[in-house]
């Protein structure tokens, strides 16, 4: 619930108060005003704050005014003003998202002491009237009162009189922003210091996006081309204003160049392909973001009399979930009676390690995904070592 102090707040003259709409009728004119039916025009008594208040009142024959302001199209956050009736059947009334004659909110306010006395809220929409809350008048005639509606982006209608919170419901039909205005029954009703204070932004957490370098990244009402942090006002589902805060980094196409060696008269596979002869070739493989790197490969013959475990094993792989070089290990011609394999980061720490012959390496240490880089392994086959370095492309 809101305090009496934020809503004395609202009428102070305080430039805290961050309103973006504000009429004290002191400019000495309604030209901000266009009267629909009745009279209106601004008095210096009664008032309750600066030279002048706004006075409206129906004419001999309709009994009825109505006034609303030309450019207002604010949509969600807290009306105030101030109002009194004088007259034996005053109605004092506050039109908001007033969008035509047949769709509009209004709060009336029939004091003490008239012919019809109430505090009522009703809704007019495509021209069926639906009551919302029908209560006793809280104001005496010709006692000035202070109203403050809240309207929120999820419906919520919460009307408090001098601090005193009388309304509190849900109501969606009308959305739209639409304008404000003040009705009058009869003569004469009274109003001033009208303020509104558009709701507070709600901050929701950073998006954190990764993509690819080469193609722009859509969010919100813009396209961004770089790497940064950039905020923008989006709409939730509910229509609420939400600031949201977008981490975004563009991920560069990663190339990597890598020898192979190969024994001879063996084959080797590498992705999706399978080679028995020396040459050079390049290869696309995919990021976890999604981006192309670029792999050149160059594949030698073994020059070694002993082809071993590491002359025949692909040393660079992909571990992205694609099913294409998810996975490492060496390739042996034969299976070594005794069998282990480490394999270390640049700082030395063991990342991976077994004794099974068929294990293979995923890229992970203690189930988090590591980084790109190059890692280095070594093997110890039947009392012989190997050692190589593979490249892991995340």
């Amino acid at each position: 619930m809101r305090t009496l102090l934020a809503f004395t707040i609202l009428f102070s003259a305080s430039p805290s108060f961050s309103q973006v709409f504000f009429d004290g009728f002191e400019a000495g004119d309604l030209s901000a005003w266009m009267i629909l039916r009745g009279e209106a025009d601004l008095v210096v008594d009664p008032i309750v704050e600066g030279d002048q208040a706004c006075r409206i009142y129906g004419d001999s024959v309709t009994f009825e005014a109505a006034m609303i302001h030309r450019t207002f199209q604010n949509s969600y956050g807290t009306y105030a003003y101030r109002t009194r009736g004088d007259s034996e059947d005053s109605d004092a009334d506050f039109y908001f998202q007033y969008i035509d004659d047949n769709n509009y909110y209004q709060l009336s306010h029939k004091p003490e002491d008239t012919d019809n006395s109430e505090f009522l809220l009703f809704k007019l929409v495509n021209g069926d009237y639906t009551e919302l809350y029908q209560g006793p008048p809280v104001a005496a005639r010709g006692e000035w009162l202070d109203i403050l509606i809240e309207r929120t982006c999820t419906g919520e209608i919460r009307v408090y009189a001098d601090g005193q919170l009388i309304i509190d419901i849900l109501d969606i039909e009308i959305m739209d922003p639409g304008s404000i205005g003040f009705r009058a029954w009869s003569r004469f009703s009274y109003f001033d210091s009208l303020a509104f204070e558009p709701s507070p932004i709600i901050q929701t957490a950073p998006v954190v996006v990764r993509t690819c370098s080469g193609s722009g990244f859509a969010f919100g009402g813009a396209i961004y081309n770089n790497s940064g942090l950039f905020m923008d006002t989006l709409l939730s589902t509910q229509g609420c204003d939400s600031a949201v805060t977008l981490d975004l980094t563009f991920v560069d196409v990663i190339e990597v160049d890598t020898q192979v060696n190969i024994c001879r008269g063996t084959i080797i596979t590498i992705g999706e392909f399978t080679f028995d002869t020396p040459g050079t070739f390049s290869d696309t493989l995919m990021t976890d973001f999604g981006c192309d790197s670029i792999v050149n490969y160059n594949i030698l013959f073994s020059q070694s009399i002993e082809c071993g475990f590491d002359n025949v094993s692909a040393n660079i792989f992909s571990p992205n979930g694609d099913m294409i070089n998810d996975t490492w290990s060496p390739s042996l011609h034969q299976t070594p009676i005794d069998y282990e394999i480490k394999i270390f980061d640049r700082w030395g720490t063991l990342v991976f390690q077994s004794t099974d012959v068929s294990a293979t390496w995923n890229g992970q240490f203690k189930g988090r995904a590591l980084n790109t880089g190059v890692y280095i392994y070594n093997i110890k086959a039947d009392n012989v070592q190997y050692q190589g370095d593979i490249t892991l492309i995340r």
